[in-house]
């Protein structure tokens, strides 16, 4: 058979494929999955930072106890809370730097609005993993990781929550990592409309902020009004204590003479007593400036 030249191409590409960017995205979408690694960052961040940070605090306050000036618990906890927004701030940055400078991924909002929200969900984990911290203490660290996986599974960044398991997809609604995802997708993808999944990112997001900050202000306070007030109660009793005794004081040179002075006088005392008994053998073990200062103290008794 005889085929006109235009349809010969026809033989080897039986079918031709064309696509067209009839939505206008940008080139630099990395497959959509840019919220779900900046979430999973901000996630990580605030389980590491909240154990590394009480940590370090606790080590250099057993320097700073041994030096005498340790800090109390209301204060340490103080402390990490203020480290803590530091490092989320600094990792905040390094994510923009890292998504938007190195790799250069497409975005719809502004980079400094993205950026507001990241170190806001950085934050917002990190005071949850501190909440879950003080309330557990040692045993904090068996459930963050639960809770941190699970988050990071159910946040539908890697897949859509209509193909997760029913678990999941409750776990979706209570922790806030789903909401991450959501916010971010919204600021990088939807020009940040907040019907496009930001405004209950940021609903959700603040009632974790406001209730975890909450807790962790109150635990400070009572820790300040309960431990510490009953540790400076015994302090004020050791004082008193102490101020109670008679008070000591060095002795000046005139105080030693005559503490010694008054030590021979003793010794003499006794000597004396013994020379009026007759007794030879405390003579013989008297030299002989004892043995005249005894005659002396004897002839005074006697007059």
């Amino acid at each position: 058979m005889r085929v006109a030249p235009e349809n010969a191409s026809l033989l080897e590409n039986p079918v031709q494929v064309v696509s067209k960017n009839v939505l206008r995205l940008p080139v630099n979408l990395n497959k959509g999955m840019t919220p779900f690694v900046m979430a999973l960052i901000t996630s990580i961040t605030g389980m590491l930072g909240a154990n590394m940070i009480h940590g370090y605090l606790l080590r250099s306050n057993g320097i700073l106890k041994k030096r005498g000036s340790a800090l109390s618990e209301s204060e340490v906890l103080t402390s990490e809370i203020i480290f803590g927004i530091i490092l989320t701030f600094c990792v905040s940055i390094f994510i923009q730097l890292g998504v938007f400078g190195i790799f250069g991924s497409a975005h719809a909002s502004n980079i400094w609005t993205i950026f507001l929200f990241t170190f806001f969900s950085c934050t917002t984990m990190f005071l949850l993993f501190k909440t879950i911290a003080v309330f557990l203490g040692g045993w904090g660290m068996l459930v963050m990781f639960p809770v941190n996986f699970m988050g990071i599974f159910s946040s539908g960044g890697a897949f859509p929550l209509s193909t997760l398991p029913t678990v999941h997809r409750v776990f979706s609604y209570i922790l806030p990592t789903r909401y991450i995802v959501d916010g971010i997708r919204a600021l990088l993808y939807y020009d940040g409309r907040l019907e496009a999944g930001l405004g209950p990112a940021l609903l959700a997001l603040s009632i974790y902020f406001v209730l975890t900050l909450a807790i962790l202000i109150v635990f400070i306070n009572l820790t300040k009004k309960y431990k510490e007030a009953a540790v400076d109660e015994s302090g004020k009793k050791i004082e008193v204590e102490v101020g109670n005794e008679i008070p000591h004081e060095p002795h000046t040179h005139e105080q030693r003479e005559s503490h010694h002075i008054g030590e021979k006088d003793g010794m003499f005392r006794q000597a004396v007593s013994n020379l009026a008994k007759g007794s030879n053998k405390e003579k013989q073990e008297m030299n002989d400036n004892e043995y005249r200062n005894a005659l002396k103290s004897l002839d005074k008794n006697k007059k």
